[in-house]
Parts: structure tokens; sequence; C-alpha cells
């Protein structure tokens, strides 16, 4: 290390938050073994960790990647024409990826929530609007988390 230099290190965490009580937040910290934790905000920069929260509502969460089958039961979900129940769907899992114009769509990005939906898109390039490929539902009839968005694919 050189003088005058700091290591320091930042790691990027989300948990789905099921309840807040003024600064703190009760968080899901692993939705498989339903793990949670207590969590008290802090959005002040010169302290750390930094803990914030953004509802699936926000519109921060547009061109952000989604996770669609890790945490769904055998890792397959539903893709709906509408965001309804009653709407059209088809089946997503590892052998049945989502598709659009008929090519498989490897980039899912949030383009907006609607209800218990959020409608994904493909990205086609930083240029355009992302293209609408669906919507997924966020829980199932049991409240049970569906969907986890990332900040891109790889994350």
């Amino acid at each position: 290390m050189h003088p005058g230099h700091e290591l320091t290190y930042t790691a990027l965490r989300k948990f789905p938050a099921v309840e807040q009580r003024g600064d703190y937040v009760h968080v899901v910290i692993d939705a498989r073994t339903n793990e949670r934790a207590w969590l008290r905000l802090n959005k002040d920069n010169g302290k750390k960790p930094q803990v914030g929260i953004t509802s699936f509502a926000s519109r921060e969460w547009a061109w952000s990647g989604i996770e669609v089958q890790h945490l769904a039961p055998k890792s397959e979900t539903r893709l709906y024409s509408a965001p309804r129940q009653e709407a059209r769907w088809h089946s997503l899992s590892p052998s049945r990826p989502a598709r659009r114009e008929g090519a498989v769509v490897g980039d899912l990005r949030i383009i907006k929530t609607h209800g218990n939906f959020m409608q994904v898109g493909e990205l086609l390039s930083l240029d355009e609007e992302l293209a609408p490929v669906g919507w997924v539902p966020i829980n199932d009839e049991n409240g049970v988390l569906l969907i986890w968005p990332v900040y891109a694919p790889m994350c």
C-alpha cells in the first residue's frame, strides 16, 4: 500500500424489505431460508455502511436487470402479455427462455412496475428504448418473492 492511500472495499447488496419502523428496515437476507435482519437506514455519505430503501414501484429500477427464475419454485415463472393474472401467458424456465419476435432474449431489463407485475424488455442499444417482452409477477399468490432486480445481468 502506498503512503496516503487507504484500501476501501465496497459491496452492493440488495435485500427485499418486509417492514419499516422509523429508521429501521426488516429485510430478508436469504430468500430461500427466510433469514431476516433489521438494518438502520443511513443515506449520509459521510457514514458507512450506507443503507437505503427503494420500492419496486420506483422509477429508479428502470433499465436495471432482473433475475426472473432464481427464486421461483422449480426455476419456473410466467411471462404475461398484460399486468393481470387472467392475461395470456407462457412459462419461463431455463429450458424455455424469454423470446421477442421468435428470438431468445438474453438480457431482460425492467421497464416499469404496475401492481404486482414488472414489465420487462430487451436491451437493443443504449440509444433506444427497451423493447417490451412482457410482464412478470413480483410475488406468487402466497406473497413469496419471485423476482430479483439487479443493476446488470452479471450482478
